[in-house]
């Protein structure tokens, strides 16, 4: 029987723990795509983007290994020209939106075709007794900000509601204190986010909390797919 998949976005809050979760939604038998990650693959390997952001943005955005400099164009961006984030992604957005929707309504089609890193599948048979997938998961983090919302079916926010825990996770990985309220204020507050997503997830504990509100999380989507 051929059942239409349930198109999952996951989105939430600047250190809320959107990865966490998504492994957990993968584990589930739900094949998972991460769209900044998709983003950078498409800067780095699709070479009409690769030449109009060396043009807008200098030479100096690629590293000697052709890779994407993220710290550089990260200062070009949300320090030094703000502005500029629209001419960036007006520049790639073209080229991954497309890939984006396709994946939400064809995730398998993606399989072998970009790095483990953009997309991820289940490893055991894909999530029914069917053999196909119920549903695929796009985690797009500005996806209320960029108005993509009309893509999906559903949305996920992934939230936490201890602020110093949310600080904490950020410092951890890496993210100078300071760039917090920057990276902040280029997005939706967590009450915004929350008020137009169907699921609300508050990753304010430890994994195993998450883990287990992200599986009656799964249940839900199932109840709407029909499963």
């Amino acid at each position: 029987m051929n059942r239409r998949i349930v198109k999952v976005a996951l989105t939430g809050q600047l250190g809320g723990g959107k990865s966490s979760a998504a492994a957990v939604f993968l584990a589930c038998g739900i094949p998972v795509m991460d769209s900044d990650r998709l983003c950078r693959h498409v800067a780095e390997s699709d070479k009409a983007v690769r030449e109009a952001i060396a043009a807008r943005f200098g030479s100096a955005a690629y590293g000697a290994g052709g890779s994407l400099d993220r710290k550089y164009l990260s200062d070009e961006v949300f320090s030094k020209n703000p502005d500029s984030l629209k001419d960036l992604e007006s520049i790639i957005y073209p080229v991954a939106l497309p890939e984006i929707e396709r994946f939400a309504n064809s995730p398998l089609s993606f399989k072998g075709k970009v790095p483990e890193s953009v997309a991820r599948f289940p490893s055991e048979d894909f999530g029914d007794k069917d053999g196909g997938v119920f549903a695929s998961l796009t985690e797009v983090p500005l996806l209320f900000e960029k108005n993509l919302e009309g893509l999906f079916d559903k949305v996920v926010c992934v939230v936490c509601s201890d602020e110093a825990l949310r600080r904490a996770r950020l410092v951890k990985r890496g993210l100078e204190e300071s760039r917090i309220p920057q990276i902040d204020s280029k997005q939706l507050s967590a009450a915004e986010k929350m008020e137009r997503a169907d699921y609300i997830i508050d990753n304010n504990s430890d994994f195993n909390s998450l883990e287990e509100k992200v599986r009656d999380c799964v249940k839900k989507i199932k109840e709407y797919a029909g499963r």
